[in-house]
């Protein structure tokens, strides 16, 4: 396909980033994408829903420090703090003493930092241990307290993606500010990033199956279809998942601080579920339902009570107060399930749904809609992004990617600190990498 001075693996946040920064320095750039769809495991889905559905980035996280939040303001684009009501449900209903629990959890939080800080060699504890840790050594809780409080600390572990017994406490820092939502649609900031790319520099349902860095002076990349690229650098900016799998095969291959990096992170499984009703039957102004589980019962599969359960309202957001709808974020094994195969999530998910009633003496209505993430099922990301499960830490594995391996660069968002896991992290990582190569271009 002739030479060309960067190739991009990956046209997720990081790799269209790092594209665009080369592309407006006047290098000649390709982004060669899998799929057949821009913006990886940024996807704002226009047409399953009777309005956008997102299902991988939906929050601008870290607003003190993420780019995308005066990115949005410089574009106009409508961005809403997400820090209305909340409240916490079990199968009974909401749970009482909700202010009493908030101020227990924020002790909770403020018991983890001062716990590392005050031992820094300690060895690492789980979620579930420190949250044990922190009730035994605390007897003033009350009892409802002591009963709620690890139904509602164990919600992490959805955002984690793994069970609240494999979750790191050490790896975990200060918040950096509140979420936003990007209302309308997140793969706005995504084609504000892009714009600097034309259509032909960048190659859909093309995956890559090898990266040749043999040679001193180039790197050959080859596709699936056959075509062979020649280049200067190569951008390699697929998910962790798809490193783990060894979908694509270097030569030399991984060398062994960037492959150990890749063996000791853990590709998590969250997932999100969008119900449209044909009319609104929970509290209408809630923001967000915790549903806890019960941490005392073994998960069960065919009870939905079984797992932490977070379910937005999706229609005062992306619904524009007119589609009625909910979106459920899903922990392991659920997520495999479900994105797999949705078509029985509505009879599963009921019990949930009765618990959400204003008006206990009327039915659940049926879902007219539903539809499931499927990044579990995806090859082309084999689940949804990195994580670090207690005893292990992110920097060693970050720092062999920031290394990378000589012509061949690594980006993504497990291969940054600041901003780990997030699409701005991601979109950092990119520049990143423009960067240095451009340095040496």
């Amino acid at each position: 396909m002739g030479d060309v001075d960067v190739v991009v693996i990956g046209a997720g946040m990081s790799g269209i980033s790092a594209a665009a920064d080369v592309a407006k320095a006047g290098k000649s750039v390709v982004v060669l994408e899998a799929k057949d769809r821009l913006g990886g495991r940024l996807f704002t889905d226009r047409k399953s829903g009777s309005a956008p559905y997102e299902f991988g980035c939906s929050w601008i996280h870290e607003s003190l420090d993420n780019p995308f939040y005066q990115l949005a303001l410089d574009h106009g684009i409508d961005i809403q703090y997400d820090d209305g009501e909340v409240v916490a449900y079990d199968h009974n209903g909401p749970i009482a003493g909700s202010r009493q629990i908030a101020q227990a959890q924020a002790d909770f939080d403020a018991y983890v930092g001062l716990y590392y800080a005050r031992n820094p060699d300690a060895d690492d504890i789980s979620l579930k241990d420190m949250v044990g840790k922190f009730i035994a050594e605390h007897p003033g809780l009350t009892q409802d307290q002591r009963v709620t409080l690890p139904k509602v600390l164990r919600v992490p572990q959805l955002g984690n993606g793994i069970d609240w017994s494999q979750i790191s406490t050490k790896n975990g820092g200060a918040g950096k500010g509140r979420d936003l939502l990007v209302v309308g649609g997140y793969d706005k900031i995504y084609n504000i990033v892009r714009a600097p790319l034309s259509d032909d520099q960048i190659r859909l349902s093309t995956p890559v199956v090898s990266v040749d860095a043999s040679a001193a002076d180039k790197v050959v990349v080859k596709t699936a279809d056959g075509a062979v690229y020649n280049t200067r650098y190569v951008v390699c900016s697929v998910p962790l998942g798809v490193l783990k799998h060894g979908d694509i095969e270097f030569k030399p291959k991984l060398g062994d601080d960037i492959q150990r990096g890749v063996d000791n992170a853990y590709m998590t499984e969250v997932g999100k579920i969008y119900f449209e009703f044909g009319e609104v039957f929970w509290p209408e102004s809630t923001d967000k339902f915790i549903m806890t589980g019960d941490p005392s019962v073994n998960e069960d599969e065919t009870n939905p009570f079984s797992y932490p359960l977070v379910i937005s309202n999706w229609y005062r957001y992306n619904g524009g107060k007119k589609h009625p709808g909910l979106c459920l974020l899903m922990p392991p094994p659920l997520m495999r399930r479900f994105e797999a195969d949705w078509s029985d999530a509505f009879e599963f998910f009921k019990p949930v749904f009765e618990s959400l009633r204003t008006d206990k003496s009327r039915a659940v209505p049926k879902a007219l809609k539903t539809t499931s993430s499927k990044w579990t099922v995806d090859q082309y990301s084999r689940g949804s992004y990195a994580t670090f499960a207690v005893g292990k830490t992110r920097a060693p594995a970050v720092e062999s990617f920031i290394e990378g391996q000589d012509r061949v660069r690594f980006a993504g968002e497990h291969t940054i600190l600041n901003g780990a896991t997030f699409v701005h992290g991601a979109y950092r990582s990119g520049k990143r990498e423009a960067e240095y190569i451009l340095s040496k271009l």
